[in-house]
């Protein structure tokens, strides 16, 4: 029968294996056997009363059994203890009815026993428990002397997020864990907070927090983020990264961010104003709470401070700043008086502007100051620039003798360049008349070439005008067409080349020119110098070498009517590079063309990103003070001009203070330019080398 370990069968009788079997004295082990516990009993030779369960047990082996009954090794096959016969005998070499200790005990294995049947052959090993595949579980479940081997438990490892460093312990039969993580023997993750850390150890930061989406505060948008305590915000809110809050003033505003507006002002309330303000109530202003009827509110009520008794500005002071009696001298010629309260409720000196005993007068030209104002001859703009007239070049006002403002180049003036009137074509007194005064009737001017030519001056320019002239002379080989009247002037060049252009001065006159040798060549053009050029309003220009001696030029026109004209005669080495740049006064005009002239100069931002690779020529100005300057280029229509002023013509961008493009051939430029005292250069271009073209009017003048 079946029994259990320790158990008393009967009589005669001891529980081995699981089984009764009959106790045998005989089968003691011999001394120094080590059969186990159950060999200390002496066996029944006879059958066990239940062997029949024991002998359906299968062989059963284990990973190592260790020594046998009698001292030897059991063979190991497959992990599992072999169920054979001991080494040291064969079969029927057992002693029927022995029992003996069989497997091994070590990890979750557990050694179990064999009993010899009564054929003296080894049963199989009843209650062994054999080894199984290692997990991670704490236990030797393979039964080689390791625990979880294969999952390095034990070994030091770093949890996620916060929870720090710990060891690998088993978290499943087929997973690890660190030991300081969720679920972990010294788990130290604990509820997720929105600060930036991983709190609850699970691989994500401030999740479910919305960190980083958008949010509305009462300060304005922005986006959530973690604050103080761990609990999410907006960044716009209190102290927030993007707070912008701070105490409240009295402005209109919720600088709290608290959702109210100028809380705790009583803002609305009844106030009295300061000194004549009056009553109010309680309003924000620039400089937080004030009453309304005080100055800067609302209903303001406060007036400039006045010499009459009253707080009139309230401030809190009663006509202050004014010290009525004392002593006092008014500006320029008034002279010494005294205070007083003035008409107006300000304080005045008696015999200045206003006084009871003013001594004011208008301001005259006198280097005085009449109207004591403390400026001397203000309004009357001495020093300011004046342009030529006639033969009076451009100059300076002054103050002249009988107190009146003149230009100082003019009659009267300390640099007077005036000249009696003659009959040359010229305005000799500067009166801007020409040839006023003469006797009726008398040709004069230019009118037929002759001996009493007005006489023109190289290397410089002048004006003139054909109107009321006859039409003497029908044109030239190099000019056919010339059906206006016309106008001759005497020149004596030096050897070399020259250019000679003439531009109208209003738009529907078309002038033609050319030069000539002297009066009985008049039809004959010199060095092809001359134009016939259809184009009324435009400039016309040409270049050429003369002979040194005698020139005429006759300026003529397509139409019986006839214009003024400017027309320039100078030397083409003029105005080539800025070392010899053509010098003109303000106002002052040159006629020329860009014909066979080289690249001297040019600008990339000055015109504004237009590098000019083409012909130049330059002009040089001076101003004697800081003044406001026109530039004005009229182009035949052949061409698109740019052009520049400059203050250093090596370093065109760096001092570039005003300049101009044309987008189209022929467009007139015209611009000022804010310009300090100095001297100043204007540089005409053609913007690209392959343009043809060139011929121009440029024109300077105040502002």
């Amino acid at each position: 029968m079946s029994c259990a370990e320790g158990t008393v069968c009967g009589p005669g009788r001891v529980c081995v294996a699981g089984a009764c079997v009959t106790r045998d004295r005989d089968a003691l082990p011999s001394p120094g056997r080590d059969v186990g516990a159950a060999d200390a009993l002496p066996l029944d030779r006879g059958q066990p009363e239940d062997l029949g369960a024991r002998d359906a047990v299968a062989d059963r082996g284990g990973a190592d059994l260790g020594p046998d009954a009698a001292g030897s090794d059991v063979g190991v096959d497959g992990g599992r203890p072999d169920q054979g016969l001991p080494a040291d005998q064969g079969a029927g070499d057992c002693e029927p009815g022995r029992v003996e200790d069989c497997g091994i005990t070590r990890g979750r294995c557990r050694a179990g026993r064999r009993i010899c049947s009564d054929a003296a052959v080894w049963g199989p090993c009843m209650g062994e428990v054999g080894p199984e595949p290692e997990v991670c579980n704490g236990a030797d479940d393979d039964c080689n002397g390791v625990v979880d081997d294969g999952f390095q438990v034990g070994e030091a490892c770093d949890g996620l997020g916060t929870c720090g460093a710990g060891t690998l312990e088993c978290a499943s039969p087929v997973i690890t864990r660190c030991s300081t993580e969720p679920g972990g023997t010294r788990a130290q993750d604990r509820a997720e907070r929105c600060d930036g850390e991983d709190d609850d150890c699970d691989g994500r930061v401030d999740e479910d927090f919305a960190v980083g989406q958008a949010c509305q505060a009462a300060c304005g948008a922005g986006v959530r983020e973690c604050g103080p305590g761990g609990f999410a915000r907006c960044s716009t809110e209190l102290e927030g990264s993007q707070g912008a809050e701070g105490p409240e003033i009295c402005d209109g505003r919720d600088q709290d961010c608290d959702g109210q507006v100028d809380e705790g002002f009583d803002v609305g309330g009844a106030c009295q104003g300061t000194g004549a303000c009056g009553a109010g109530v309680w309003a924000c202003g620039p400089g937080g709470r004030q009453c309304s009827s005080d100055p800067g509110g609302a209903d303001d009520a406060s007036t400039p401070e006045q010499c009459d008794g009253q707080d009139n500005d309230c401030d809190g002071r009663t006509d202050e700043g004014f010290a009525v009696g004392v002593a006092c001298r008014a500006p320029g010629a008034c002279g010494a008086g005294t205070r007083e309260c003035g008409p107006a409720g300000d304080l005045i000196c008696d015999v200045g502007p206003g006084g009871s005993r003013s001594r004011v007068a208008p301001e005259r030209c006198d280097g005085l100051d009449n109207d004591c104002d403390g400026q001397v001859d203000e309004g009357l703009g001495l020093g300011d620039a004046c342009g030529a007239v006639g033969l009076c070049p451009a100059g300076r006002l002054e103050c002249g003798p009988d107190e009146t403002v003149i230009c100082d180049t003019r009659p009267g003036g300390s640099r007077d360049a005036s000249a009696a009137e003659r009959c040359n074509g010229l305005d000799d007194d500067c009166d801007g008349e020409v040839d006023e005064a003469l006797d009726a009737g008398e040709v004069c001017g230019g009118d037929v070439c002759g001996p009493d030519l007005p006489t023109l001056t190289v290397d410089a320019g002048r004006t003139g005008d054909t109107r009321g002239l006859a039409d003497d002379h029908a044109g030239s080989a190099c000019v056919p067409e010339a059906t206006g009247p016309d106008q001759v002037l005497r020149f004596q060049a030096q050897a070399g080349e020259h250019v000679v252009g003439v531009a109208p001065l209003s738009a529907d006159f078309d002038p033609v020119f050319w030069v000539a040798r002297g009066c009985d060549t008049l039809n004959q053009c010199t060095a092809s110098l001359g134009s016939g050029r259809v184009q009324a309003g435009r400039p016309k220009a040409r270049r050429g070498v003369l002979a040194a001696g005698e020139h005429v030029v006759v300026v003529d026109g397509r139409d019986a009517a006839g214009g003024a004209y400017a027309l320039s005669l100078r030397p083409f080495s003029a105005g080539e590079t800025c070392a010899r740049a053509v010098a003109l006064p303000l106002p002052g005009r040159l006629v020329g063309t860009l014909d066979g002239r080289a690249n001297d100069h040019a600008g990339q931002r000055c015109p504004i990103g237009l590098l000019t690779t083409g012909a130049d020529q330059a002009v040089r100005f001076e101003l004697a003070a800081a003044a406001t300057v026109r530039v004005r280029l009229t182009p035949d229509t052949s061409w698109m001009p740019t052009v520049y002023v400059v203050r250093d013509c090596a370093q065109v961008d760096n001092t570039c203070a005003g300049s101009a493009r044309a987008n189209a051939p022929g467009q007139i430029l015209d611009f000022t330019a804010e310009l300090a005292a100095g001297t100043w250069y204007v540089v005409v271009e053609r913007p690209s080398a392959q343009q043809a073209g060139g011929e121009f009017l440029l024109e300077l003048s105040p502002e």
